[in-house]
């Protein structure tokens, strides 16, 4: 538990000073599919972040099984992925679906 308290202390002290937060988007409506979160078939979760989108989007496509998005016009770039992130989420929540976290 310290540890999600230090990795998430800014947002904890910003709510002890009154802070007032937004509802979260559930996760099937993230604005970005790469830096979100998906269930595996083991029903265990994994967070998908991407730190250098561009290089790492083929690795991660071809990793999913799916070496089709690399060149799909819909996904070619950060901008198209993101504009199109709910479709893109629902892509990978499939792909991901048949991977396990270990």
């Amino acid at each position: 538990m310290a540890n999600g308290v230090w990795a998430a202390s800014v947002l904890a002290q910003a709510k002890l000073c009154g802070a007032k937060f937004g509802e979260r988007r559930p996760r099937e409506r993230a604005l970005n599919a790469v830096t979100n979160h998906y269930r595996c078939k083991d029903d265990r979760w994994i967070i998908l972040s991407l730190l250098n989108e561009e290089r790492q989007w083929p690795t991660l496509a071809r990793i999913l099984g799916r070496e089709d998005l690399i060149a799909d016009p819909r996904f070619v770039t950060k901008a198209e992925r993101h504009a199109r992130s709910i479709e893109l989420i629902k892509i990978f929540d499939e792909g991901v679906c048949d991977q396990t976290a270990r």
